[in-house]
């Protein structure tokens, strides 16, 4: 059930297998990067900048340029498995291939989230910031972990998710 309200109280993992059997089953290249982004609890820019590179580099690991950050500290993005091979690489592909004929991807990503399943891009964000917390994991800023270069969702933006 989703909430309406600043995190749409989304669960983490029922979003993941929500997204993933869409994906297995419409082929969306909308949900690869969702799928990416919750993964990872990123950005949707920082998910489509992942997707790309995913693509460009065959690799499983990914560093991105972290948004709202202007001191050049990066993310580093974990492929998830289902994408990994076979018919999830593939998907990936043909994610790239869609992603990259649109003018505004980040826009197309964020509508179509809304519209397919009726809460905003940044509430999986907030999802994977409190599956973490629910599991004791704390998802400090990397600064205070002396990593400058690979950042992590900061406690203070989601006070209370853990609920």
């Amino acid at each position: 059930m989703v909430r309406r309200g600043w995190d749409s109280g989304l669960d983490f993992e029922e979003a993941y297998r929500r997204i993933l059997n869409h994906m297995l089953s419409s082929r969306s290249p909308y949900d690869v990067v969702l799928l990416i982004q919750l993964r990872n609890g990123s950005r949707v820019g920082e998910a489509i900048e992942a997707t790309m590179r995913f693509c460009a580099s065959g690799q499983d690991l990914v560093l991105v340029r972290v948004e709202k950050h202007k001191d050049g500290d990066q993310r580093l993005m974990v492929l998830p498995e289902e994408l990994r091979s076979g018919e999830g690489r593939q998907l990936l592909g043909e994610a790239c291939a869609a992603l990259s004929a649109l003018r505004n991807p980040k826009a197309a990503v964020k509508v179509y989230c809304r519209r397919a399943y009726g809460f905003n891009t940044h509430s999986l964000r907030y999802a994977f910031v409190s599956y973490l917390l629910k599991r004791g994991v704390s998802p400090i800023n990397s600064r205070q972990d002396n990593w400058p270069q690979v950042a992590r969702p900061h406690p203070s933006l989601h006070r209370g998710q853990a609920g």
